[in-house]
């Protein structure tokens, strides 16, 4: 089938936007000089002094290289259709959602930085370390293999959130470890990271107010809208 490229550069358009936001806010001439990053997503003695610029270009290495190579392959819009999903049944959980309780004098820019900077960390190990000792073992030429990565994966996904005092993100954090890892298993580990740090840049308002949080679901829903859009054009012009 060939390569609608109108919908697959729409579709790029469309998943870039996070991304930009969260490097808008992420943005801070204090915190961009030299700091302390821990280089692992949970509490651990490895770190390493680094400026945040730096891993903010990997970001956006990272990102082209996974949006361009989804527009090149025609999966730009299907990927589209799976963070449209994503976000429209997250969004459906968090409707209620509470104001929570954070430190006013908490950098933004730093949060916004966690964010990505935990989605590629996450899909480093929990999809990307399983995925290369199922390679160097053997175990990817077996018939079964792709249930068992998704199953042992998406587990290690929900225990690893439940280790971290959010009994309650168990089943969520293990459901979206299983599209994470599907996604892996059909496009590829950058893809994964690509949805993984859009998930992330649009779970938090970044702001904690009332009016925030209605801004937050407002804008949140117009996104699930665009990207239906994307997804609509896509099944009607293929």
């Amino acid at each position: 089938m060939p390569v609608n490229y109108l919908v697959e550069g729409l579709a790029v358009a469309v998943l870039a936007i996070p991304l930009l936001r969260l490097t808008r806010v992420g943005y801070d001439p204090v915190w961009w000089q030299w700091s302390l990053m821990d280089l692992m997503p949970f509490p651990s003695p490895w770190s390493i002094r680094s400026p945040l610029w730096a891993w903010y270009l990997l970001f956006w290495v990272l990102s082209i290289c996974a949006l361009g190579m989804a527009a090149s392959r025609g999966s730009a819009a299907t990927l589209a259709v799976v963070v449209a999903a994503l976000e429209g049944g997250y969004a459906l959980m968090n409707k209620r959602r509470k104001s929570a309780p954070v430190d006013p004098s908490f950098p933004r820019s730093i949060l916004a930085f966690g964010l990505w900077h935990n989605a590629l960390l996450e899909e480093l190990i929990f999809r990307g370390l399983p995925l290369l000792v199922g390679v160097a073992t053997g175990l990817s030429a077996r018939s079964a293999w792709p249930y068992i990565y998704v199953c042992f994966t998406a587990l290690l996904f929900g225990l690893y959130h439940l280790k971290r005092n959010r009994p309650v993100r168990f089943y969520d954090t293990a459901v979206f470890g299983v599209l994470l890892a599907l996604v892996v298993l059909h496009y590829g580990l950058l893809p994964a990271v690509l949805v993984h740090s859009i998930h992330n840049a649009l779970s938090i308002p970044l702001g904690h107010t009332h009016l925030s949080l209605r801004t937050w679901r407002r804008n949140r829903w117009l996104y699930v809208a665009s990207l239906s859009l994307v997804a609509f054009l896509h099944l009607t012009m293929s």
